[in-house]
């Protein structure tokens, strides 16, 4: 089974984390929900429940489904190939095949240990790192790693050896931080840090057994580097310089880091400074990470994109004007790689986008910024939804930058078309809304809005626009 929480080494991951952090997938969630349940196990087809059965209740208590001493059980043999078949899908970044591998060994290792035993929660906890790191799933690994938390906090604990207790105690480690990181992208921010805490408490245990010492390094990198990312969240930006450089530090001092994961270290590090206002700092990490992502996947490749992105973002935060042709230069370039890659609709492309026209509304080229405002419109919608935070954002950029252009007129029905969508996403008394509101209150008393507002033309876009909104809302 080997000795470490989480059995199944995730890359790339640090990609699916920065995608949309409150992503769910019930779907998902559902189907291992009945494989847990023991429906997806091959040889016990007696007592299943029928596929389309909706009835909720308490499940009995598995008994292990134990060979004798020496032999090798068929269900047994199946889990294994099962969680090697998940290695080799996470490792050739195959997540939706690495999933459902791992949603496979929850239902074995149930059926093999027993309801109550920690292989149960190990295998849980496999699955939350796998949903958090290669699907950035954070709903549903903290919903799973929750699961591996009731287990080991109730269930069978009593190891009959030194090295079930270690793994007992990486299993507790890596669940803890999984939480952690989780908690901490759907910005339950205090839960994640004492998720935190109780991983550095699992640490020091773990050191008092005198494991190797290159496996201690990584599991130091993986709590320091949550803490550091933490509290880059919660701005507490000294903190996170310190926690997020010695991070650095220990995987460029070990030979097995792999380059994406060290250039993501930069890019967390840059935010950091940022914090810190070090923009001189921030520009010089920036450029290493490029550095480090053009010779180790090549000119044009995403990683490069990624870093030329994080280095634009560096210039515009200094507030030099000298810096802005810098910026716009980095993240035209970014678009360009992302482009040639065929991946301008991603979240990632249009991240660089907006960060683009909000530097061009700095610089006042309005018209400009507008233009590629209005022309990411429809692929934001396709991407985020309709009635989305994003979508909301553009609409009120938009209305800003007519705003500045003195077209109030165009200006209000923009701002209108955004206060639609927060009401909807936040309610009536949000602060998002409430600006919105108060800027529309101010637009409606000019008179240009006012002989507007009167005239008897309807607006194509506001219908379509309703109608969405409209669809979205609940039923009384």
């Amino acid at each position: 089974m080997g000795s470490s929480g989480c059995r199944v080494e995730l890359h790339g991951g640090m990609e699916a984390e920065e995608e949309d952090e409150s992503r769910s997938e019930p779907s998902a969630i559902s189907t291992e929900q009945e494989a847990a349940s023991g429906t997806d196990s091959g040889q016990m087809s007696e007592g299943r429940t029928s596929a389309g059965s909706k009835v909720k209740t308490v499940a009995p208590r598995r008994r292990a489904v134990r060979a004798p001493p020496g032999v090798v059980s068929p269900v047994e043999a199946k889990l294994e190939a099962a969680l090697e078949r998940a290695r080799t899908y996470a490792r050739d970044g195959q997540a939706t095949e690495g999933v459902a591998e791992l949603v496979r060994c929850v239902a074995l290792s149930r059926v093999l240990f027993g309801d109550g035993h920690w292989r149960l929660a190990q295998a849980y906890t496999d699955l939350a790192h796998a949903y958090l790191h290669l699907r950035g799933l954070a709903s549903q690994a903290r919903q799973h790693a929750e699961t591996a938390r009731r287990i080991l906090l109730c269930g069978t604990l009593f190891a009959p050896s030194v090295q079930e207790r270690l793994d007992i105690l990486h299993t507790l480690f890596s669940m803890y931080c999984t939480l952690g990181k989780a908690t901490a992208q759907l910005k339950h921010l205090k839960e994640s840090e004492q998720n935190l805490m109780n991983a550095e408490k699992i640490l020091e245990e773990l050191q008092e057994s005198r494991l190797d010492v290159s496996e201690m390094v990584q599991l130091e990198i993986e709590l320091i580097t949550t803490q550091g990312r933490l509290y880059v969240q919660q701005g507490k930006a000294t903190q996170a310089v310190l926690l997020l450089e010695r991070s650095l530090k220990l995987m460029q001092s070990l030979a097995s880091t792999d380059d994406a994961r060290i250039i993501e270290a930069h890019r967390w590090l840059v935010r950091a400074h940022q914090l810190c206002s070090n923009h001189e700092a921030a520009i010089e990490i920036s450029l290493q990470a490029k550095a480090i992502a053009g010779s180790s996947f090549g000119p044009g490749s995403t990683k490069v994109a990624q870093a030329t992105h994080t280095l634009g973002q560096a210039y515009t935060c200094t507030g030099n004007i000298e810096h802005e042709g810098l910026a716009e230069q980095n993240f035209l370039e970014s678009l360009s790689m992302y482009q040639q890659a065929g991946l301008v609709e991603s979240s990632r492309a249009l991240a660089v986008l907006d960060d683009l026209c909000h530097l061009h509304v700095h610089m006042k080229k309005y018209q400009e910024a507008f233009e590629r405002s209005r022309s990411s419109m429809a692929t934001k919608r396709e991407v985020f939804g309709e009635c989305s935070e994003k979508v909301a954002e553009t609409f009120h950029l938009m209305g800003a930058i007519r705003m500045a252009q003195g077209e109030l007129p165009s200006a209000y029905r923009l701002m209108k078309k955004c206060l639609d969508i927060q009401s909807l996403l936040y309610g009536p008394q949000h602060k998002k809304t409430k600006a919105t509101k108060e800027t529309l209150n101010t637009l409606s008393r000019c008179p240009g809005v006012v002989a507007k507002r009167n005239a008897p033309k309807g607006d194509p876009s506001r219908k379509h626009l309703s109608a969405a909104v409209e669809r979205q809302k609940p039923p009384k």
